[in-house]
């Protein structure tokens, strides 16, 4: 009896303490995600403690707080000052982004006005100036490419596009002109779009609405409490992740510069949500041929064929109006490639190539 009643004694000292620490560690997370079923809401029969924070996404998480403090110590390595040093004393011009790890950077033009390359340094965390040794200007944006001997960098990845949610919280990193790193708090205030209007086939024309935040500086990154980049503020609004993206990979593609397409034509977008009652197609109506160089060299969607009017309704089989970044299916083509244009003219559909030349 004495024995059996020890080994019980024992199971039940084990139980309990395998009931504790699973209290311990899981409790509070299980009881938020049982609070969020419908059998447990509707008889009340248990409630999430706080300081548990269950997201839109039905995400449960112990404490906001907590993640703001992970994607601060995850990301702080990824982010530098852009420091002019030409003035004697350090001057802090902006921050900047590691995009690779053998050190490419992104940063804003906005960073660089009126600052001398052999004067502009990128201050690490550890304190460290880095010279600069490249700069690569993207001529239909504000991005700037920085290019440095900095090896061995902790790098930003791209968030993906519906990943970057309205109302989603952001963390605005920069860097003081010693590395030490800093950051500002703000929303997402709606997502990346292409709203209706006329633009130049030229220009990435996407934009990524954010909360205005008081003290902020261009260059800085845009992070995602999953440690991802959303984008970059450029001293004005903020570039999407998808267009910083673009410009690298046209600069790992094209030799070190940015070789973004040139087609030679403005347009108004019309979204599906326009085209109401069959009398107007949706896509990108053509409002102007644009020459790049003087006024007797056609454009190449001139020589192709495409006229003042004319409604593209695909760009290489893609449906322009059901993109959500329609822009896009143009600033994302290839140099010197032909790219079929289904068009709508005078009611009747037809298939031109247009073959666009470096911007």
């Amino acid at each position: 009896m004495k024995l059996i009643g020890s080994r019980t004694f024992l199971l039940v000292l084990c139980a309990a303490i395998v009931a504790f620490v699973f209290n311990l560690f899981l409790g509070d997370r299980l009881a938020a995600h049982f609070a969020t079923w419908s059998v447990a809401k509707k008889y009340h029969l248990v409630e999430p403690r706080a300081p548990l924070v269950i997201n839109t996404r039905e995400e449960v998480r112990v404490n906001e707080a907590n993640d703001l403090v992970a994607v601060i110590n995850k990301s702080k390595g990824k982010v530098v000052a852009v420091v002019d040093m030409g003035l004697g004393a350090p001057a802090l011009r902006g921050a900047a982004t590691a995009l690779s790890a053998d050190g490419l950077f992104v940063t804003s033009k906005l960073s660089l006005e009126g600052v001398k390359q052999d004067s502009l340094v990128l201050v690490s965390g550890d304190g460290r100036a880095h010279k600069v040794t490249k700069i690569v200007f993207d001529g239909a944006t504000n991005i700037a490419l920085l290019k440095t001997d900095i090896t061995g960098l902790s790098v930003a990845s791209f968030a993906k596009r519906e990943d970057v949610l309205p109302a989603e919280r952001v963390m605005l990193l920069g860097s003081t002109t010693n590395g030490n790193p800093y950051f500002l708090a703000s929303f997402i205030s709606s997502g990346e779009s292409l709203s209706a209007g006329a633009w130049s086939s030229e220009l990435p024309s996407h934009s990524l609405p954010m909360q205005a935040v008081s003290g902020s500086v261009p260059g800085q990154g845009v992070f995602m409490l999953s440690g991802e980049l959303a984008g970059m503020w450029d001293g004005n609004s903020v570039v999407p992740a998808s267009v910083i993206a673009e410009a690298v990979g046209s600069y790992l593609s094209s030799g070190g510069v940015i070789a973004r397409p040139y087609f030679g034509f403005a347009y108004t977008y019309i979204p599906a949500s326009f085209a109401t009652n069959g009398s107007q197609t949706a896509g990108f109506l053509v409002t102007k041929l644009i020459n790049k160089t003087a006024p007797t060299t056609n454009s190449p969607a001139a020589v192709a064929g495409l006229v003042v009017g004319d409604i593209i309704r695909k760009v290489a089989g893609q449906d322009v109006a059901s993109s959500p970044t329609p822009d896009i299916l143009l600033t994302g083509a290839s140099v010197n490639k032909s790219i079929s244009f289904e068009i709508v003219r005078n009611g009747k559909s037809l298939v031109i190539n247009i073959t666009p030349i470096q911007q």
